[in-house]
């Protein structure tokens, strides 16, 4: 089964046929040894049989939520760090006021107008 996108560096779209001289334009990787560097490891672990091997293990939204890049930006991550601070915070305040007085639907989230 051919990747969707590289196994490295995520990059789409790739070269229709993967075999052997076949490289992700991005990073340089040879997919076809990244086919039998997984068919020795799964054949090693004993998990899969060295004939069967899925192209994109990393698919859905699971892995795009968990997916850790090589490098991180500083100051993408402090920004986001901030923003997740500021809804928390925002979040905790909505959550204190009190909807039986309509002090909720007079708050910014609710504004009426």
């Amino acid at each position: 089964m051919p990747f969707s996108r590289c196994p490295k560096c995520a990059h789409r779209p790739l070269p229709a046929g993967q075999a052997l001289p076949a490289a992700c334009p991005a990073c340089g990787v040879i997919l076809a040894k990244v086919v039998q560097a997984r068919r020795a490891a799964r054949s090693q672990a004993g998990h899969q049989p060295a004939d069967e091997v899925d192209g994109d293990d990393d698919t859905g939204l699971a892995a795009w939520l968990l997916h850790v890049p090589d490098r991180v930006d500083a100051v993408r991550w402090w920004l986001r760090a901030a923003l997740l601070a500021g809804l928390a915070v925002w979040g905790l305040r909505l959550s204190m006021l009190d909807h039986r007085s309509g002090e909720i639907g007079a708050s910014f989230l609710h504004s009426r107008g």
